[in-house]
């Protein structure tokens, strides 16, 4: 079980949006691809940008994880989660869980100042994850540039349409403490895990990360057991829509 900190990193991490719809495999036979060039660049971009939104969904395995909202640990079931990045260091995320009814959290997040909102609770300038600094996501040599740089075994894997979306589809193996630093300590993944990551073939920011984890209950593993993350990035540059709460930074 992890605590409510896993889930609301998860809320900020990183990278990617949109049901996969389509499917375009004919490839053009002049394009060179570079697969590490292009994820480099994707990165490079998420560092300079002003604003992006993400959504977090799980399928397969569910994730369970403990929440204390200060009134004693609840054990709840992780469905989604939606937020705004504001560059440098401001995050705002929805977390939908499920114990016994579905139960909403608002978390915010600016630097180390973090609050989070619950239903019949207004919000409470209280840690919802240790150490959690959302400047961490998109900053040089963190986020989205340390999960590049973990990466191995980089192949391409044709190309692939996502909601009208025309992107490059790469996949691989990944170190996966790289990856808890993408998704902010969300989840502790150990060892190598698969990986595919879907690029923009136009603008080249990243459109969708997908990673299969194991939950960390499971003995044997089996295909059921694996919990697959899919993250999606969408509205960059959007307007801030954060709503702040009253005396935060």
């Amino acid at each position: 079980m992890k605590r409510l900190t896993a889930i609301m990193m998860i809320a900020s991490l990183l990278a990617v949006i949109l049901a996969a719809c389509g499917n375009d495999n004919g490839n053009d036979a002049e394009e060179t691809i570079d697969p590490a060039a292009i994820l480099s660049h994707a990165a490079e971009l998420m560092q300079e940008t002003d604003t992006f939104s993400l959504e977090v969904l799980t399928d397969g395995a569910p994730f369970d994880f403990a929440i204390d909202l200060g009134v004693g640990l609840v054990n709840v079931r992780f469905i989604r989660a939606i937020g705004q990045f504001i560059n440098p260091s401001e995050v705002q995320a929805r977390v939908n869980v499920r114990s016994g009814g579905s139960l909403e959290i608002t978390i915010y997040a600016d630097g180390e100042d973090q609050w989070f909102r619950a239903p019949l609770v207004g919000w409470v300038n209280q840690d919802f994850a240790d150490g959690f600094d959302p400047s961490r996501i998109i900053q040089e040599g963190g986020g989205f540039e340390a999960a590049v740089g973990a990466l191995r075994d980089l192949r391409y894997m044709g190309h692939e349409t996502i909601n009208g979306i025309g992107t490059y589809h790469f996949g691989g193996n990944a170190d996966g403490s790289g990856l808890t630093d993408l998704l902010v300590g969300l989840i502790e993944i150990e060892g190598e895990v698969p990986v595919e990551v879907f690029v923009h073939r136009e603008t080249n920011y990243p459109v969708r990360l997908i990673i299969d984890t194991i939950p960390q209950t499971v003995d044997e593993v089996t295909d059921g057991d694996i919990t697959r993350w899919i993250v999606d990035v969408f509205d960059i540059n959007a307007p801030d829509e954060i709503e702040r709460p009253t005396g935060a930074n």
